[in-house]
């Protein structure tokens, strides 16, 4: 269908806001970091990692919890002050050299005990829970009834199986357990943040490099019998009070239940009724296992140049989901501190703390994946603090090899500034000048099996292989060939005779048990190769449109006046008897929008100069629609300074997916920037065939960050990475996540 102001959205919307010169700060890496108002010496932490569980089987034992306590300690002491004595790890590392660091559950609850006794008011408490979760039934004389008939559970080290006498799985912590441990924190009015990195309910990964954070009800023993009269005590209950639900887990439900609502913000891994992963990092050389939402959260704070509230952190961590082209999990966040900023309240600037120091095969930065940083990737040196001018940098180094923690860097040239000796860099502090985003080619491999699980044929499997390293010779290639399903982004699936391309992460996440919920194809007869590049082009372009926006930098918090800025809020209306609307809240979980709904999205221009806004649509089957400005009314998408515009998007339950809503504001000055040439049609309409560009965009592509966007959308131009001091401060890009729900909302008809 035309899209114009009136969108076909059932999915998820993303919404993604890039502003002109937002802030004084470094593309994927602060230019300075946030300092606290005051060292956290009151702050304290329990990190809480379980990698071996003695009751389970070999396939059931992980690795990433023992990192993931590592890199939430290192961040708490290197960003935010915490001492080192202050942080308690209950890990199988820390339990050789004492029992009693163990991650069983009585020394869990020990702990727990220990911070609920001497906490008080104005602390700042972090728990981090990485491991395996699961579910069980709900006995019938709890008083702590879900709607479903079913609690989360946490796994220690030393679960057991279901006990038939207790109707409990041995061992487990319960939901309803850890928030009634919270509950003394809360009335001691400390500041609480939890991290629950575990799975709530799901399947088993397929991934090589994915490892589900879920053990199944069957492993557990847990009776099936128990799980069907729990459930049917539940709609028994649901029906008598009127409450109403659509089977299997409550999606809102939080997964662990917080004894109130005040000062705790808890973010989790996922929603009920998902599994999550631990995984190894693409972009980092380093072969260890992270949680991936333990990861993504050190990576946004490590990233930011000042601190989120929590709800914007949640927010950045479905962002940096969607930029790894990740549908699932959907991480969430509950608690009445969601508005407080993380692990504090005040904002102070202070200097970068990315130092230059001698390695052992060379020089090494301070900084890696965690801070965006990406091979190639320019960095000024300035001289450490008391020796030279602060101000004036004494040159420039390129990264190398980036690990998670640390790259290592070269002296380089850069911008008329000769290269440096390397002993008048070591103890230098940096500051990114130029980001690498390298290699934007969507990673494709073709998948050895069929829907069945049966063996692809051979011959079938290398025609298909040769396919894909043709389209890769082509120098404005947007693909290249992975070296398996595990490395790959995308996969071309072969099935009695027909080709499909589908989503990596769907496969790896375990939902490839006969043909796939979602994919693209069949291949028409006989044009196997063009569906295929026609096909891999639009995501590959679609992809990289919103990989750009995850990784560009914050708007709104720099006091340059000469800074374009763009305040984005989307309000709810339900139907059009709704004039006031309500604001969508983005942090816990996706909202849920319904067919008939209206979303209107503000655009508030709060800066001190004019902005051109154009708002492109990416759709479920990849194609971008450019939504404003209408040019054929000779639509002016000019924003003065203090100028609002809003733009209603009408939903309907006529297609299912993911889709985005991508705004883009850019300084106005001369002619108006309009980057509504960047319009595709979808997969299914293209069929094979390429559509043009469309109209001449004014200003828009030749601009540095148009540059930017033709390399990624098109191959074109050799421009693959953007200058921080001359261009990082044109645009930025925010993400908002919803999901459309088909039909109507519920209570008001069908």
């Amino acid at each position: 269908m035309t899209f114009r102001r009136t969108l076909s959205v059932c999915g998820r919307l993303t919404l993604l806001v890039a502003a002109a010169g937002c802030a004084r700060r470094a593309l994927n890496a602060p230019a300075a970091a946030v300092e606290p108002a005051a060292p956290a010496t009151d702050g304290r932490a329990l990190l809480v990692g379980v990698t071996v569980y003695l009751n389970l089987g070999e396939a059931y034992q992980l690795r990433g919890p023992a990192n993931d306590v590592l890199l939430m300690k290192r961040l708490l002491i290197d960003k935010f002050s915490f001492s080192p004595e202050n942080i308690v790890i209950l890990s199988e590392e820390e339990g050789k050299k004492d029992p009693s660091k163990l991650p069983t559950r009585a020394n869990i609850e020990r702990e727990f005990t220990a911070l609920g006794k001497s906490a008080h008011s104005g602390e700042q408490i972090v728990i981090s829970m990485s491991g395996h979760g699961s579910q069980q039934p709900d006995r019938p004389d709890s008083k702590e009834l879900k709607p479903d008939g079913m609690s989360e559970i946490f796994l220690p080290r030393d679960v057991g199986k279901w006990e038939d006498g207790k109707e409990a799985v041995a061992n487990a912590l319960l939901d309803h357990e850890v928030g009634h441990w919270l509950k003394p924190l809360q009335e001691a009015k400390a500041s609480t943040w939890v991290v629950f990195d575990s799975c709530h309910s799901g399947t088993m990964t397929r991934g090589v490099n994915e490892v589900a954070r879920k053990v199944p009800d069957d492993v557990l023993a847990v009776p099936r019998e128990a799980v069907e009269r729990a459930r049917k005590r539940a709609a028994e209950r649901n029906a008598a009070s009127g409450t109403a639900t659509r089977g299997g887990p409550a999606a809102k439900e939080p997964p662990i239940t917080l004894a109130s609502p005040g000062g705790v913000a808890a973010l989790y891994a996922c929603q009920p009724n998902e599994v999550t992963i631990e995984r190894v990092p693409a972009d980092s050389a380093d072969a260890k296992s992270y949680g991936l939402l333990t990861y993504t959260i050190n990576e946004v704070l490590n990233r930011s140049g000042s601190r989120p509230t929590y709800s914007e952190l949640i927010q950045q961590v479905h962002n940096r989901y969607e930029a790894l082209g990740r549908t699932a999990p959907t991480p969430m966040l509950e608690g009445g501190d969601r508005d407080r900023e993380v692990l504090g309240q005040a904002v102070w600037k202070g200097r970068s703390r990315i130092e230059v120091k001698e390695g052992d095969a060379g020089l090494k930065i301070t900084a890696g994946s965690l801070n965006g940083l990406t091979p190639g990737s320019v960095l000024a040196v300035y001289p450490p603090a008391g020796h030279g001018t602060a101000d004036k940098p004494i040159g420039h180094v390129r990264v190398g090899k980036v690990g998670v923690y640390e790259s290592a860097v070269e002296p380089c040239e850069y911008e008329k500034s000769p290269e440096p000796k390397r002993a008048e860099l070591v103890g230098g502090r940096c500051e990114v000048v130029f980001v690498d985003y390298g290699d934007l080619r969507l990673r494709v491999a073709v998948d050895a099996a069929d829907f069945g699980g049966k063996a692809v044929p051979e011959a079938e499997r290398q025609k298909l292989t040769e396919t894909l390293s043709v389209m890769e010779k082509d120098p404005k290639s947007l693909t290249r060939t992975a070296a398996g399903p595990a490395d790959a982004d995308w996969l071309v699936r072969w099935d009695a005779g027909r080709v499909y391309l589908q989503r990596a992460s769907e496969w790896s996440a375990g939902r490839g048990e006969g043909k796939p919920a979602s994919l693209f194809g069949p291949a028409e007869g006989g044009k196997t190769a063009e569906w295929l590049k026609a096909s891999l082009e639009k995501i590959a372009r679609a992809e990289n449109l919103k990989r750009l926006t995850a990784d560009s930098p914050e708007d709104g918090r720099g006091d340059d006046d000469a800074s374009a800025r763009i305040d984005v809020e989307v309000r709810l209306h339900k139907g059009e008897a709704d004039a006031k609307g309500v604001p969508v809240d983005f942090a816990r979980g996706l909202p849920a929008v319904y067919d008939g709904d209206v979303a209107k999205v503000h655009l508030n221009n709060t800066g001190h100069v004019p902005v051109d806004v154009t708002i492109l649509y990416i759709d479920n089957g990849y194609g971008i629609t450019s939504l404003f400005p209408d040019t054929s009314k000779n639509e002016d998408n000019r924003i003065p300074p203090g100028g609002t515009r809003v733009i209603r998007l009408d939903v309907n339950g006529q297609t299912l997916g993911a889709e985005h809503l991508v705004v883009i504001a850019v300084q106005g000055k001369g002619l108006n920037a309009d980057f509504g040439s960047l319009e595709q049609p979808t997969i299914e309409e293209a069929k094979g065939s390429q559509k043009s560009r469309g109209r001449d965009d004014g200003r828009g592509l030749n601009s540095p960050l148009g540059k930017l966007l033709q390399n990624a959308l098109y191959g074109e131009g050799g421009t693959r990475g953007v200058s921080r001091r001359h261009e990082a401060n044109e645009y930025v890009l925010k993400c908002l996540t919803w999901k459309i729900e088909p039909g109507k909302r519920p209570g008001e008809g069908k």
